[in-house]
């Protein structure tokens, strides 16, 4: 059956799933999946949930192409993915919010406490609001649990991604660079492609800790950016 798959990756690895598990031959579909990774990655790569350990999935033969991630947020959220743009985006201010702190972090692990404290301050349960909201980010941006990991109070980001954030950044310092130099116009050149890249307001209707720090710290470096041009025009 799954040898059929191959012509009908939705149909037939579905079909061989659903039997093995209820004939318990589970284990025997999973040694025989290993054979056949590009079908496994197909299914949990579109958000399907799937009753597969993280430690078989965390297995080199299924991450030889990690997903890349260009992630816009200078305004209304923008994600591409492998190149291809995600359609529709249905992430609520908050879960978009925990999405930005993750990549903005700069570090692969994150404490989960930390996290709890900054989204769900005096919930009784915030883990188990955690949880829903990474496996809401799991779903729409079509990654797999060995991608975004949380594990022994930690949560692990193991995707490529960069940002519109980042490239403003590149920008400002180049023209900086340039400014010191002399370079005037060459360095106005650069603040107005950063400026370019400004497509609203970050971090709208977010109201975390976190969100509106980075929303006080982000526009006042537009603002920095703007007041460069109003002077070396």
């Amino acid at each position: 059956m799954l040898n059929w798959a191959k012509n009908d990756k939705k149909y037939y690895f579905k079909r061989a799933y659903d039997f093995a598990f209820k004939k318990g031959m589970f284990g025997l579909f999973l040694h025989y999946s290993l054979f056949f990774p590009e079908l496994v990655n197909s299914y949990i790569h579109r958000g399907k949930r799937l009753r597969l350990s993280e430690q078989y999935l965390r297995m080199p033969i299924f991450n030889q192409n990690i997903p890349h991630y260009e992630i816009y947020f200078l305004g209304p959220l923008k994600i591409i993915r492998n190149k291809i743009p995600i359609k529709s985006i249905n992430l609520k201010p908050k879960e978009i919010a925990l999405l930005l702190y993750l990549i903005l972090a700069d570090k692969w692990k994150l404490n989960t406490e930390d996290i709890c404290n900054n989204f769900w301050p005096g919930k009784k349960n915030p883990r188990h609001y955690l949880y829903q909201t990474i496996s809401k980010i799991r779903r729409e941006l079509r990654l797999s649990k060995n991608y975004l990991q949380i594990r022994g109070g930690e949560i692990s980001l193991n995707f490529h991604y960069t940002t519109d954030w980042l490239k403003f950044n590149e920008l400002t310092a180049q023209g900086k660079a340039l400014m010191q130099v002399g370079e005037i116009q060459l360095a106005n050149k650069m603040f107005r492609r950063a400026l370019l890249l400004v497509r609203g307001e970050p971090f709208k209707k977010m109201y975390d800790d976190f969100s509106v720090n980075m929303h006080y710290y982000i526009t006042s470096q537009f603002e920095s950016v703007k007041e460069k041009l109003g002077i070396f025009r």
